[in-house]
């Protein structure tokens, strides 16, 4: 349980809907709340496609998901990580191979 966040929601985008909207899309068990979210734990990720919403943060952590999922997770809207961290990819690549 995350609470006491709520500032989360006015950061380039709200952060709290885009990682519990990314999480459900990607199989997990995470619901909203008001300063928050409640995330139950599960064994793995199913995969799918979410939306960064913009936000590099949440681009990278579904980036970063895929590697543990079933079946891969795309993210769309990954040209926001060039703000905070213009080589992930490559470093991504270069420890993954």
């Amino acid at each position: 349980m995350i609470r006491g966040a709520e500032e989360l929601r006015v950061k380039e985008t709200d952060r709290i809907h885009s990682m519990v909207s990314g999480l459900n899309t990607i199989g997990g068990k995470a619901e909203e709340r008001e300063d928050g979210c409640v995330i139950q734990g599960i064994s793995e990720f199913q995969g799918g496609t979410i939306s960064s919403f913009g936000d590099h943060r949440t681009a990278m952590s579904f980036l970063i998901a895929g590697l543990r999922s079933k079946s891969g997770v795309t993210v769309q809207d990954t040209d926001c990580i060039q703000t905070s961290y213009p080589n992930f990819e490559a470093d991504l690549q270069s420890l993954t191979g």
